[in-house]
């Protein structure tokens, strides 16, 4: 599954409909190209490990970033039975990323 969320109503109604499965919110922007490349390779090991997708433009989410204080794009979090379990926002995140969903 797939959403996008652009304020912490959305997103905790994202979560409250998923607990079932993991949640990865990935926080971005139009403009950033790391987050251009980080997304797709996010979504495929979504599609790989049956996780829910979510994305998050920060340009206009800002409130949302703010909350989950978010200060470096791109970002994301792993929601497991609905509570934040992990954060990855470093430049080579997808590999430990993987390493984390395939456990």
């Amino acid at each position: 599954m797939e959403y996008t969320a652009i304020d912490t109503y959305d997103l905790n109604e994202i979560i409250k409909a998923n607990k079932s499965v993991p949640i990865v919110v990935i926080y971005s922007a139009d403009w950033c190209n790391p987050c251009k490349d980080a997304k797709p390779k996010v979504k495929a090991l979504c599609n790989t490990y049956k996780c829910v997708y979510v994305e998050v433009n920060i340009d206009e989410a800002e409130e949302l970033a703010e909350v989950y204080e978010v200060t470096k794009i791109p970002t994301v979090h792993v929601f497991l039975n609905g509570v934040l379990k992990e954060k990855f926002n470093d430049g080579n995140f997808t590999e430990e990323l993987e390493s984390k969903l395939a456990s």
